[in-house]
């Protein structure tokens, strides 16, 4: 019985683990059209043209339209445009649609005045709408992509377990302190 929180103990640690961002290098070049670059100084420059070289880049400042280059050790975290999210809010609207019309169809079933009510066409076509609004709202939504991470950047500075009471049975606590970066 007492592997069970044993086991627990340790899946959630090697979860929490498991969000620190490892260090990324570069070797060779990299070319990404749209991107954010992070600041050790909490400063933030979304970024064109982004060119990666070794330990060194070069880029176009989205703001004011003017080149920058900087190297590698000056940057805490770089995030790509990935394209956006329509495929994947497509598919949850789809998915959300569907299973509504279908759920609502439950009760025509037993009801003989929808007895020649065409469920199929109906389910599909709220599937249809889903898919297509979905995918109009993901258009919207960018999809962003972690490209380069400081070894400094982990999400987690601090990960620990500590024994307390719960209404006065012991317990295990987690503590987990993120930076504000």
């Amino acid at each position: 019985m007492k592997t069970v929180p044993s086991v627990a103990v340790f899946l959630v640690v090697f979860a929490a683990r498991s969000f620190a961002q490892p260090a990324y290098q570069f070797p060779g070049d990299h070319r990404y059209h749209r991107a954010k670059i992070f600041f050790k100084n909490n400063t933030r420059i979304e970024v064109s043209n982004l060119h990666i070289r070794d330990d060194h880049l070069t880029f176009v400042n989205r703001a004011t339209s003017q080149e920058g280059e900087f190297d590698l050790g000056n940057i805490f975290l770089i995030k790509a445009s990935m394209g956006s999210k329509a495929g994947e809010y497509a598919l949850i609207g789809g998915v959300a649609f569907g299973a509504s019309a279908a759920i609502g169809t439950i009760g025509m079933e037993s009801n003989p005045t929808y007895e020649d009510f065409p469920v199929g066409p109906w389910i599909a076509g709220w599937t249809a709408a889903g898919v297509v609004i979905g995918a109009i709202v993901g258009a919207t939504q960018e999809k962003w992509k972690t490209i380069y991470a400081n070894e400094n950047a982990s999400i987690i500075n601090h990960l620990g377990l500590s024994l307390c009471n719960v209404h006065r049975a012991p317990a295990v606590g987690l503590q987990v302190q993120f930076s504000l970066h």
